[in-house]
């Protein structure tokens, strides 16, 4: 059956004909304006990273010369080779100069501020460059009192024409340089970028991430493809550092719209009258399909109602097999009408397939296609069954078909109707998406592919040992995990692990999340993270499938380990430093513990480093250091509080005599200690006390105040002595 359609009408042609003409014409004048855009945005971020370069070269040359001039400043107030007074005379000049902060490193490399106990800073790159007599700058990218980098220019401090310190002022990149970097194109803003000589960004209109280096935002921008951003790299001579000019590919849109608006505008309107124009083209189209599928529904009815039951809209066509002759016949429409083709004995059809099915897909689909296992179907209901096709397609994959079987009655006849759905794109999909988690699961120690619908495990990536344990087992999920995460999990860990992987409760956790994590001790790979992913869920939005992925983080535990030992520790002695030292402290007295605050002070320690040297009075720091840790409990507070000083938090102890006693026995100590490069002169300490009862209301900076008022009476008493704030 054949339904012709009606021809356009000549005035329809000459109509779409204009408009084509009109769109044209409007194209090339875009494209002329997006060239003359282009070749603009080219100019701007030259001109601009110019520009900007030049203001960073003057912005650094001042804040050199303005750090040699405070150096000259200091040269002139300073009496000796030691500045008197540093911390309240550089905040004085700080006021006169651009810097943030401007510190002072004498010749021994102590680094002396008004910001809180000096610390030796000889090992750093500007104090040795300094001491060299260069001026220069030292970007740092990890400050530890600051969110941005720091810009540190530094330089030789004289004294009668020899170099005694280092000076140095820092300031905030982003506080200071980041205002140069802005511009605009066309109102829209641009990025702009600062980079030093390694390509390391030290500033940027962008929020990134630290560490950040030029080329990652060329990679984002896409800078080395055409038709991207538009971008331009200058590098400046004097500095070795280079300036960024960026202008977005939204922002190159945004600027071409502004510029061609009148004739987007135009484009639009016609491209809407265009549309229009085929919608109702497409309408009269969908008019006349109904009417074509009204009347093929109407032939199929008048034949036979059972085939607009089975037929798809993939296929119009079935096979359909009578049960009880187990004879077969092909129906499909062709232009309009139904034909009927015999193909025999059903099962013999069947066995014909072989050649055109995947050899590990035959038996299984021969068994779903079985004259007793349709004769078994429940009549009304459709199944289903997958295959794949037995050679491979020019994607290199097989092709993929879902065949579906149905049972009716007709004429007292019972019927089976099978149709076939080609599936190849979607399993394609599926099939790429599969090797993309296969190329992800290679950072993983293990990632497992779990189908909850099927409880079927698919393995994308695993380690030996749990392999060995999984063995070719890819049903009974739920045990799978339950064997292999009790043998790897450490025991202290393996409760809290199984209740993770319970299926039971998944749904529950995950609702409202993409993933949930567990950290736990293994007993291969040391610390590990375990994580379920959520992949596909059913039509009540529950889910179907999950990756369960395990990765190794023992070397981040690690790194974070000993990254809080660094914070924590005073790295010449050992002990707590002083911040974690106050910090614990202040934890024990507000939760009501009581105990005893001391100070202690190395009698004449100044002399023996004039004497003997700094290496020798570094010594002596960490043989008394010594002497503290033996001398307490490890549930004491012992601390460095900077320079020759110590404290210590005796925990619950606050009777004068105990105290006494404990540091008698520390005293006999210190009285043994022998170091053979003090040439027999002996170490004594002077001590300060004060306790802290739990009906006390003192805070920690009164009882530090009480001690300290005691270590300066017990310095009048040189010789390991200890004073004990009693109140008056």
């Amino acid at each position: 059956m054949k339904i012709k359609m009606r021809g356009k009408s000549r005035f329809q042609a000459s109509l779409f004909f204009l408009w084509f003409i009109i769109v044209a014409i409007i194209v090339m004048y875009t494209g002329f304006s997006d060239r003359h855009m282009e070749k603009y945005a080219n100019y701007t971020v030259r001109k601009n990273a110019q520009t900007i370069s030049n203001e960073v070269d003057a912005y650094v040359n001042s804040a050199v010369a303005s750090i040699q001039l405070t150096s000259h400043l200091v040269t002139q107030m300073m009496s000796g080779r030691e500045l008197e007074n540093a911390g309240e005379l550089l905040k004085t000049l700080l006021e006169q100069t651009p810097f943030d902060f401007i510190e002072y490193i004498n010749g021994d490399g102590m680094n002396i501020t008004d910001k809180g106990a000096a610390f030796d800073a000889s090992d750093r790159v500007y104090y040795q460059e300094g001491m060299k007599g260069h001026t220069g700058i030292w970007i740092n990218y990890h400050p530890k009192y600051s969110t941005e980098y720091l810009i540190n220019f530094y330089t030789p401090l004289y004294y009668e024409d020899e170099i005694v310190g280092v000076l140095t002022g820092a300031m905030g990149a982003d506080t200071n340089l980041l205002p140069l970097l802005g511009s605009s194109f066309y109102g829209e803003q641009m990025i702009g970028v600062l980079c030093d000589e390694n390509g390391q960004v030290i500033s940027t209109t962008l929020a990134m991430e630290n560490d950040t280096c030029l080329e990652d935002i060329i990679a984002k921008y896409e800078l080395e493809k055409n038709g991207s951003a538009v971008g331009c790299v200058l590098a400046n001579e004097k500095t070795g550092w280079s300036v960024l000019q960026i202008i977005p590919w939204a922002s190159l849109r945004t600027a071409r719209w502004k510029d061609t608006g009148i004739a987007n505008l135009v484009t639009i309107i016609i491209a809407t009258i265009l549309c229009l124009y085929l919608i109702c083209i497409r309408i009269d189209s969908c008019r006349k399909q109904k009417e074509l599928r009204a009347e093929r529904d109407r032939t199929v009815h008048n034949y036979e109602q059972i085939l607009t039951i089975a037929a798809t809209d993939n296929y119009k066509a079935i096979r359909r097999v009578d049960l009880e002759t187990a004879q077969s016949e092909y129906i499909y429409f062709e232009n309009g009408h139904i034909n009927q083709v015999e193909i025999g004995d059903w099962m013999t059809w069947v066995e014909s397939q072989r050649k055109n099915v995947h050899p590990e897909d035959f038996e299984r689909l021969k068994d779903f296609l079985d004259l007793d296992r349709l004769l078994a179907m429940e009549e009304g209901v459709t199944y289903k069954e997958n295959y794949r096709s037995a050679v491979i397609n020019k994607q290199g994959t097989y092709n993929s078909y879902s065949t579906t079987a149905s049972v009716v009655f007709m004429e007292g006849t019972k019927l089976a109707l099978l149709t076939t759905i080609d599936n190849t794109a979607a399993v394609s999909g599926d099939v790429q998406q599969r090797h993309l988690l296969a190329s992800a699961a290679s950072i993983y120690v293990s990632m497992h592919n779990i189908d909850l619908k099927r409880d079927i495990l698919e393995t994308l990536n695993s380690a030996q040992h749990i392999d060995m344990i999984v063995r070719n087992r890819t049903n009974h999920v739920q045990e799978i995990l339950r064997d292999t995460m009790s043998a790897l999990t450490d025991e202290q860990y393996r409760q809290e692990m199984l209740d993770f992987i319970d299926f039971s409760t998944l749904d529950e956790r995950m609702e409202g999340t993409n993933t949930i994590t567990l950290e736990f001790l293994g007993t291969k790979f040391g610390w590990c993270r375990a994580r379920f992913i959520a992949v596909d869920y059913d039509e009540e939005h529950r889910l179907s499938r999950v990756l369960w992925v395990v990765e190794s983080i023992d070397a981040e535990r690690r790194k974070a380990n000993r990254l809080l030992y660094l914070s924590e520790t005073d790295l010449m002695t050992g002990i707590r430093n002083r911040g974690s030292g106050e910090m614990k402290i202040k934890e024990l007295i507000e939760s009501g513990c009581q105990g005893t605050f001391c100070v202690l002070d190395v009698d004449s320690f100044k002399a023996i480093n004039d004497r003997f040297g700094h290496a020798v009075g570094d010594k002596v720091l960490i043989v008394l250091a010594g002497c503290l840790k033996e001398s307490f409990r490890e549930s004491d507070v012992v601390m460095r509080l900077g320079g020759d000083e110590f404290a210590v938090f005796i925990e619950e102890v606050t009777q004068k005599q105990e105290v006494l006693a404990l540091f008698e026995r520390l005293f006999e100590r210190i009285e043994r200690l022998d170091i053979p490069e003090l040439c027999g002169q002996r170490i004594t300490v002077s001590v300060g006390a004060a306790a802290k009862t739990t009906e006390d209301t003192l805070d920690f900076e009164r009882l530090y105040h009480n001690a300290d008022v005691c270590t300066y009476q017990s310095k009048e008493r040189e010789g390991n002595t200890c004073f004990f704030f009693e109140i008056e």
